[in-house]
């Protein structure tokens, strides 16, 4: 997938552009074989859709944000850290939309190291006051 996305990028001129990851399932709670990850390179409405490459528009809102730099255990802790420590104090809960990865560096997806990303979840005004 990662492949394809960067021929694409190339091939219409979008290889500077920011690339990102949108997690759009709970990974506790989805077994890994079902688990769905998107890769994504902003555009603009004018980039065609062609070659199993579709379009998504993000919704904006409100995000919390949190880098995480190294493997991809790395990066699943600093998820990690952004539910347990984070988020249960912070009047917040998840909001709709996937969990975003915006990428600030190319990682290597073949051995799962080189991770630079700015990890993005989307919030909502906690229902419930604890």
């Amino acid at each position: 997938a990662a492949a394809r996305l960067d021929a694409y990028a190339r091939a219409h001129g979008l290889e500077t552009r920011e690339r990102l990851g949108l997690s759009l399932d709970d990974p506790e709670l989805t077994p890994p074989s079902r688990t769905r990850y998107e890769l994504a390179v902003l555009t603009d409405d004018r980039a065609p859709v062609a070659g199993g490459i579709s379009r998504r528009v993000l919704e904006g809102g409100h995000f919390a944000e949190l880098r995480a730099v190294g493997g991809v255990a790395d990066v699943a802790r600093a998820w990690d850290r952004l539910f347990t420590e984070w988020l249960p104090g912070s009047g917040y809960e998840p909001g709709d939309g996937p969990g975003l990865e915006r990428y600030l560096a190319p990682p290597d997806f073949d051995t799962w190291s080189g991770f630079d990303v700015v990890l993005a979840l989307p919030l909502r005004r906690a229902r419930h006051a604890r």
